[in-house]
């Protein structure tokens, strides 16, 4: 809804769904295979084959590209060929996860992640969504106080305003730098917190992602 949202404020119209099964990884939606889960929703191969796809996100267990990037890289040369076979035309964004926030070495978790989001997806061609820069902008450049509220209690999981970060990082990476502030946000956030999201997603996205590929809009 958050992305849905932040595209309609900048004149766009983006259908968006997603295949969620907490706490596993990309190679578990593999092995899934083809039909529904146990919820009666699709699995992820099932989506990919329906084709027509423009943009599909591959999103890993949190921690695994960083203390076992090759699973990952084999889960994502995996999805990549089944991509290219159902809908060849797609981009595929890799989502860039964040470190715990009481991680003994925060910053040495973010550049493990960032080294292996990058070997892969420039093996495949892939485009990186920054989230876990973007959150890293925020402890950075806000400091803790600011950033706290991003996390719900575990220091793990996004809350309200970390998946507003996130979706705005999305928004950001789709759509090429919208170079005007977008009026969408949650009830749950002020004004001013929606702003410095955007702001921070914004900066995070032109600092580390390449536009090789032609913009699509928002301006």
């Amino acid at each position: 809804a958050m992305i849905e949202g932040l595209a309609a404020s900048g004149g766009k119209t983006l259908r968006w769904t997603h295949c969620v099964a907490l706490g596993q990884t990309l190679q578990y939606h593999w092995e899934q295979g083809l039909g529904t889960d146990g919820s009666g929703q699709p699995t992820a191969r099932s989506y990919i084959q329906r084709g027509g796809w423009t943009h599909i996100v591959l999103q890993e267990f949190s921690n695994l590209p960083r203390v076992d990037p090759e699973s990952f890289f084999a889960a994502v040369r995996l999805f990549k060929n089944e991509i290219d076979a159902w809908s060849p035309g797609a981009e595929i964004l890799l989502y860039e996860n964040w470190p715990y926030n009481d991680a003994a070495d925060y910053a040495g978790d973010l550049a493990a992640l960032r080294a292996s989001y990058s070997a892969i997806a420039g093996e495949i061609g892939a485009r990186i969504i920054p989230v876990g820069h973007a959150f890293e902008q925020v402890r950075r450049k806000d400091g803790f106080g600011k950033f706290d509220p991003y996390l719900i209690t575990d220091n793990k999981h996004a809350s309200v305003a970390g998946s507003y970060l996130s979706a705005c990082v999305i928004i950001q990476t789709l759509y090429r730098r919208p170079r005007r502030l977008l009026s969408y946000r949650p009830s749950e956030l002020s004004e001013g917190e929606a702003r410095l999201a955007q702001i921070r997603a914004r900066q995070t996205v032109r600092k580390l992602n390449n536009y090789r590929l032609k913009p699509v809009g928002l301006r």
